[in-house]
């Protein structure tokens, strides 16, 4: 993980794309992360890898499937901006389904990118909403004064280093999908 890219102002922040997943393939894959099995979400800092429920609290499982990494990159990328005079190239190999119950949440941050061996980096996080929840879960982008509702399907797509939190669900389970668009 590195340190964050400025935001590329000739590009739009965030995008979102409703109706990108269909129910019944947003079903399957919290059934398969379920089966898999969560953990207690940790934190990459500079300093290393660490679990820290004052800035999240939400559980987390990571895989591996080419197929889905496949068929969803290329959904995503006629919807993909050109960042930093870099294109979209695909996404990273570990997807990763975050599960916030009642009370979770996971404060104000930016992520940070991940460079492969072959140079590529990751520039966009990709989340792509499995579920709806009966109230709160929001992810909200402070500079933007803008929040997006959990809606099965909807997608999300946004620049690493634009600041944002998964506001605290308070009914109901909210699942995402989350992977990052490498660019070269």
């Amino acid at each position: 993980m590195g340190r964050y890219a400025p935001i590329d102002a000739s590009a739009p922040p965030l995008i979102t794309l409703d109706d990108f997943f269909t129910p019944e393939a947003c079903a399957r894959v919290i059934r398969d992360a379920e089966a898999r099995g969560f953990e207690v979400a940790s934190i990459a800092y500079r300093d290393g890898t660490r679990v820290d429920p004052a800035a999240r609290n939400n559980a987390r499982v990571t895989f591996e499937d080419e197929s889905l990494r496949t068929e969803l990159f290329e959904r995503a990328a006629p919807h993909l901006p050109s960042l930093h005079g870099e294109r979209p190239v695909g996404l990273n190999e570990r997807l990763r389904v975050y599960r916030y119950e009642p009370g979770q949440r996971f404060t104000t941050h930016r992520d940070g990118w991940v460079q492969r061996p072959d140079g590529s980096r990751s520039r966009l996080t990709s989340m792509i909403y499995l579920s709806e929840v009966e109230a709160g879960g929001e992810t909200w982008f402070p500079s933007l004064d803008r929040g997006i509702t959990p809606r099965t399907g909807r997608a999300v797509f946004f620049q690493h280093s634009l600041l944002h939190a998964s506001r605290p669900v308070i009914r109901g389970t909210k699942y995402v999908l989350r992977s990052d668009v490498y660019y070269v």
